[in-house]
């Protein structure tokens, strides 16, 4: 099984920042821009979400992840609906902080405060990284649960879930969540059996298939 540490270097590119303290922290994998302070004047000892969010933005670059988390904070307290940037860095530092379940609730309010202001890009990544935070915190079993409370293809969801399993080589977790996505979704249930047998004969000390013979397994299905 890939350890955790080894799986979020060669996912994340080194995101949780443990062995080397004195070097920056890199930005998530996905291509979200900084914000530029605001323009605008106001008066002393008064900042605006935007200036919240860049003085954020600032501190995470340096590292200071505790000063990060807190200017986000600042953020969301003066406008959380209209806070989406500022809620996916705050799961981010949470991640990093081992904060599983403030990770995930971030994240989630991430993506329902990206959804309602149409912010795209911070919908996609924070999908994404969901999946990957819910791998290392949640629990097989809940997962279906938790993901239909935001994503209109839960199932995909969830075999996104199983793939980042047994990429992790937790092989007990991916047998479980594709267990559950075969009595749920019945029309491909022949697609997550393949993938169950493939977790549970690699539970054996059998190599796990490549991604190519796997498709081909599931081609041959009904």
């Amino acid at each position: 099984m890939i350890s955790r540490a080894a799986c979020f270097a060669l996912l994340f590119a080194c995101r949780v920042h443990e062995t080397a303290p004195a070097q920056p922290l890199p930005l998530p994998q996905h291509d979200v821009a900084k914000v530029e302070p605001s323009p605008q004047v106001v008066a002393p000892g008064e900042h605006t979400q935007r200036d919240w969010v860049a003085l954020g933005d600032e501190a995470f670059s340096q590292n200071h992840l505790v000063d990060a988390a807190r200017f986000y904070q600042e953020a969301i307290r003066q406008d959380s609906d209209a806070s989406s940037y500022a809620f996916y860095k705050l799961g981010f530092i949470r991640w990093n902080q081992n904060d599983g379940a403030a990770a995930l609730d971030s994240l989630l309010h991430a993506i329902r405060t990206a959804d309602a202001h149409h912010d795209e890009k911070i919908a996609r990544v924070a999908r994404i990284d969901i999946v990957t935070v819910y791998a290392q915190y949640g629990r097989p079993n809940a997962a279906f649960n938790f993901f239909r409370a935001f994503s209109q293809k839960p199932f995909d969801t969830m075999a996104a879930l199983g793939a980042q399993y047994l990429a992790e080589g937790n092989w007990d977790a991916a047998r479980a969540t594709y267990a559950d996505l075969s009595m749920r979704d019945a029309p491909n249930a022949c697609a997550y059996h393949v993938r169950e047998t493939a977790a549970v004969e690699a539970a054996r000390g059998t190599p796990l298939p490549s991604d190519a013979e796997l498709a081909a397994r599931i081609a041959r299905c009904p």
